[in-house]
């Protein structure tokens, strides 16, 4: 038996229900963060420095090696395994570092959250109202798309930009992943081919949501 805790990079704080969702497509691979986040390497590399990934241990070591596996990560999070026998060494440790480092920690065995002292004063937000922005890019051999989420309504100079490479991922990404109705999604694709860029208005998303679909 295992323990298992998870870590990740956000820019705001997030509730117990926001983290719960977050951490289950991360733990099930539906979508994997493709930030690097400076936060997040250095959890890591402390971590490790006190104690290392399973498989850099020596064979004869191995009792004494407090994770049940491989971690689980990205530039963006740290999904980790404990033996159950020696969480109440490591996970305190976890915690503290988490903090640290400014990182978002969260337990599911307790659907749990922990907030990095900088977030804990933060009002937490469960949804956003915006616009999406989707603009053709030159792609060469397919299309190329890159998409954002404005929460004023304009687009602005530094929105953080998704990429999506083909039409058809595109619809994907727009149905499934966002969640949209098919309606707005081919009145957006129409546009596009129309003028390049189009814009989705009055869509809600969670702070969750924007983190894992790499737009926040």
């Amino acid at each position: 038996m295992s323990y298992k805790l998870a870590v990740w990079h956000s820019e705001r704080a997030i509730s117990d229900k926001e983290a719960a969702d977050l951490f289950t497509r991360l733990y099930e691979q539906r979508k994997v963060p493709i930030e690097q986040h400076i936060d997040v390497y250095s959890f890591y590399n402390e971590l490790s420095a006190n104690y290392p990934e399973v498989d850099m241990v020596a064979e004869e070591d191995l009792d004494a090696c407090p994770w049940a596996c491989a971690h689980d990560r990205s530039g963006a999070h740290v999904i980790m395994s404990v033996m159950d026998d020696k969480s109440a060494e490591v996970v305190p440790m976890i915690l503290k570092l988490a903090d640290k480092h400014g990182l978002v920690c969260f337990e599911p065995q307790s659907n749990k959250v922990h907030l990095p002292s900088q977030l804990q004063s933060a009002t937490t937000s469960s949804e956003r109202g915006g616009t999406l922005f989707i603009v053709e890019m030159d792609g060469g051999q397919g299309k190329e798309y890159e998409v954002g989420f404005g929460e004023r309504g304009a687009m602005s100079r530094n929105l953080k930009m998704a990429q999506v490479v083909g039409e058809d991922k595109l619809v994907d990404f727009l149905t499934g992943e966002i969640g949209l109705e098919s309606a707005k999604v081919d009145s957006a694709i129409n546009e596009l081919k129309k003028n390049g860029k189009a814009a989705i208005r009055d869509v809600v998303l969670s702070d969750a949501d924007l983190l894992i679909l790499g737009l926040r």
